[in-house]
């Protein structure tokens, strides 16, 4: 499922502030631990947009709960596609 293979990260800004309690955070979504994510120090994404989307994915959880795999992967897909499009306009 698609959902399943997003990789999560949390950008610099915010990572310090996560609780140092929540192991799989610490040890998963530090962005400074993926070296492909950076060019020297400098990230090759923009951090604050990656949070806008994560965000933005967030808010289809409680549509996503209810589907079937199928489902959800032609669902979200289709919200990509016309997020994009909508985007590309702006």
């Amino acid at each position: 499922m698609l959902y399943q293979k997003i990789i999560w990260v949390v950008d610099r800004f915010h990572f310090r502030n996560h609780s140092r309690r929540d192991r799989f955070c610490m040890e998963n979504c530090d962005a400074r631990s993926f070296a492909r994510l950076y060019q020297g120090n400098k990230p090759l994404f923009n951090t604050s947009a990656a949070e806008q989307c994560a965000g933005w994915f967030e808010k289809m959880g409680h549509i996503l709960r209810y589907l079937d795999p199928l489902q959800a992967d032609f669902f979200l897909f289709s919200m990509v596609d016309m997020r994009n499009e909508q985007l590309s306009k702006c």
